[in-house]
């Protein structure tokens, strides 16, 4: 009787441990499955933001601006070139002492800059606004003076 009792209670802890596995593999499972939905829904935001952000705007060609006050956005400056945002034709490089200053759009008023740069920073915290005074660069206060216009 002993035997069969110690067969039994062998018999329910192999059956028990199995039930554990399956349920750990299964936890497992659904854990990689999320971990993937999450990436591709980050992946298809990222490419959404990426579009928005090129349709938001029609950017004019910069030499045209080399006689008035524009503003731009500036998104990075890097010691190296950056092949990603090289590669955008939207996006203007400029070589300033030794960094590379990559900006994107060409803004007649600082607060369609402005409206621009709170939409960029989704995929570009650090942007910020540089204002240009006949191809050269001028601090904000100044380019406001110029402009006649108001932060708000």
């Amino acid at each position: 009787m002993k035997k069969i009792t110690t067969i039994l209670l062998l018999l329910m802890t192999v059956v028990a441990c199995s039930k554990k596995t399956a349920k750990q593999q299964n936890e497992k499972e659904l854990l990689n499955q999320n971990t993937e939905i999450q990436e591709d829904v980050k992946d298809t935001i990222t490419v959404i933001d990426s579009t928005l952000l090129k349709k938001s705007i029609a950017l004019k060609h910069p030499s045209a601006f080399k006689d008035r006050l524009v503003y731009t956005v500036q998104i990075g400056a890097f010691s190296k070139p950056n092949p990603k945002l090289e590669a955008d034709a939207n996006i203007t490089t400029k070589e300033e002492g030794a960094l590379i200053i990559y900006r994107y759009g060409n803004f007649d008023t600082y607060k369609e800059a402005t409206a621009f740069k709170n939409s960029a920073k989704q995929l570009y915290p650090g942007a910020f606004i540089v204002p240009i005074n006949k191809g050269s660069r001028i601090n904000i206060t100044e380019a406001l003076k110029i402009s006649n216009e108001q932060v708000h």
